[in-house]
């Protein structure tokens, strides 16, 4: 009895005495947990962009991770002094493409820029030929490659519950109000 004593002593002494090790981070890990930040700060404050119900819908058995590629295509308008963005320029876009697990697809997106920058989050909505769509939204660019990162929060039909990230290169041309993307990620659902 007194070993056992001992010995759950000298256990519990030898937890005590441990320290805890300094895991360090991977930088691309810390840049999807600020990325992850960023985005939950700008649902929760944009509530009309944010399907709740569907982001929380539906615990699937068999979550898949896949590559996602993407091509698309489009026009975009500029509306000055508009009032949907108090004065600010309202850009719409709206195009068609292909892309890995969504097929022939449309997309559509909004924001208010003061002509350099977006003033607001910049969501976008991709909808498939049978109707399913992906959610996603602009959370980080690089001007000097000409690409926009999106991160995937939600979908519905077959995407309900869908998140991912993807870069998607782009060519504006302003003169003629067009664009065209390509690029890769993943999406998971």
């Amino acid at each position: 009895m007194k070993f056992k004593i001992l010995y759950l002593l000298g256990m519990v002494i030898l937890l005590l005495s441990c320290e805890k090790e300094l895991i360090q981070t991977d930088p691309i890990d810390q840049q999807t947990e600020l990325i992850n930040q960023k985005l939950i700060t700008a649902l929760f404050n944009e509530s009309d962009h944010w399907n709740s119900s569907a982001y929380n819908t539906a615990k699937k058995k068999h979550v898949v991770t896949k590559k996602f590629k993407v091509r698309a295509s489009g026009t975009m308008a500029m509306i000055p002094d508009s009032p949907e963005c108090d004065g600010y320029i309202q850009v719409n876009i709206e195009g068609e493409g292909n892309a890995s697990h969504l097929g022939l697809f449309t997309v559509a997106l909004s924001y208010c820029s003061d002509g350099v920058d977006p003033v607001g989050p910049i969501y976008a909505v991709q909808t498939a030929a049978n109707g399913d769509q992906l959610f996603s939204v602009v959370v980080g660019a690089d001007p000097s490659v000409g690409s926009l990162d999106f991160l995937y929060y939600a979908g519905t039909g077959r995407f309900i519950g869908a998140s991912g990230f993807i870069s998607l290169f782009f060519t504006f041309d302003y003169q003629n109000q067009t664009f065209s993307n390509y690029g890769e990620g993943t999406l998971t659902y």
